[in-house]
């Protein structure tokens, strides 16, 4: 437990380290890490990119499906498009998929254009397509509030609502604007990508793979990941954890004064102690979204529905392959060009062939 608790906090963390902050020889700490892989309790660490830093915009996408059938080939859709960055089952007020995309900012025509010809072919309806302002925030799991023997959180709901109250109704907007110029070598691409596959990458392998020096490779993935990475995100089993009720939460309007509290409020080392991202929409949306205890579920509804009345609730269907977070996709972008790819063969025909090539659809 002391393991995973540092290792929740600090993903990359080295050996030694780890044993330092365990309080137990290195020797003791990776043999009990080899045991938590074993038996699958923990898996590599993945990196995640933040669009904003690389020119990039965030939109959230909601589709009504027809039918099961139907789900299926908007999944396919999903995969196909290289702007893709997670997708999942959802049901609830409605059946269908939850996507999100990072794209150019002069892509979201396209991305629009692509999500009305997937309507064309009857298999769904566009609910939602909104941006995200880059205003996002994610609760870490603490596992030092679970107690093992008794399968059960210790958490008060009541105190947290207190704090949402009384947080500030302001949030800092001066660093929302996305950055606009990149400069990114064929290198860099793919380095980035083998982060988001996984964060503690063999930097020797990584140097043979990309034929260049141990030293550059060192130099840039710091480069890199001081730059570009949002967040490195630890792989562990919460379901271990009674961790295993996925919920997403969606308000289309709210209050500003109140989105904000609630952001600031996620940000405080008292936030729910569970893996849950907040992300502030355009046009006044919230979006929350992650596992908890199914005996806590329906004390953050409560806790959300008091500030955020019109809330809608979906299960996340993440079982097998109805969910997937997508690796880095380095040809999006140009490197001569120095630009994302946004045009429509790229956005739209390409993906779509794609789909209709698997599936004979015209």
């Amino acid at each position: 437990m002391k393991l995973l608790q540092v290792i929740e906090l600090e993903p990359t963390i080295s050996i030694q380290e780890l044993a330092k902050k365990t309080g137990v020889s290195w020797i003791t700490a990776n043999r009990h890490l080899q045991r938590l892989r074993d038996a699958q309790i923990l898996s590599d660490p993945i990196a995640v990119f933040s669009p904003d830093r690389l020119g990039l915009e965030r939109h959230i996408v909601f589709l009504r499906a027809t039918a099961e059938r139907s789900i299926e080939v908007l999944e396919d859709a999903c995969d196909a498009h290289p702007y893709t960055h997670y997708r999942s089952r959802v049901y609830g007020p409605y059946t269908g998929i939850f996507a999100q995309f990072d794209i150019p900012p002069e892509g979201r025509t396209n991305l629009q254009r692509f999500l009305e010809t997937l309507c064309k072919l009857d298999k769904c309806e566009i609910v939602e397509l909104r941006r995200s302002t880059g205003h996002r925030v994610v609760s870490h799991t603490k596992l030092e509030l679970f107690d093992p023997k008794t399968m059960t959180w210790n958490y008060d709901w009541t105190e947290w609502s207190d704090k949402i109250a009384t947080s500030s109704d302001k949030i800092d907007t001066s660093s929302s604007s996305p950055t606009r110029s990149i400069s990114l070598t064929q290198v860099d691409l793919q380095i980035l990508r083998e982060l988001t596959a996984n964060a503690n990458v063999n930097q020797a392998q990584l140097q043979e793979k990309l034929s260049i020096s141990q030293s550059s490779v060192s130099r840039k993935m710091i480069s890199l990941s001081e730059n570009y990475i949002e967040s490195v995100r630890a792989q562990i089993d919460r379901s271990r954890f009674d961790v295993t009720s996925t919920k997403l939460f969606y308000c289309p309007h709210a209050d500003d004064a109140v989105r904000n509290r609630l952001f600031n409020a996620f940000s405080l080392e008292s936030a729910p102690p569970f893996p849950i991202s907040l992300d502030l929409l355009d046009d006044h949306g919230v979006l929350l979204w992650g596992r908890m205890p199914p005996s806590h579920e329906h004390k953050l509804f409560y806790t959300l529905w008091k500030i955020l009345p019109d809330l809608q609730v979906f299960t996340m269907d993440t079982i097998r392959g109805h969910s997937r977070l997508y690796w880095f996709y380095p040809d999006n972008f140009d490197t001569d060009r120095k630009s994302w790819r946004s045009d429509t063969h790229w956005m739209i025909e390409q993906p779509m062939q794609e789909l209709r090539e698997k599936y004979g659809l015209r």
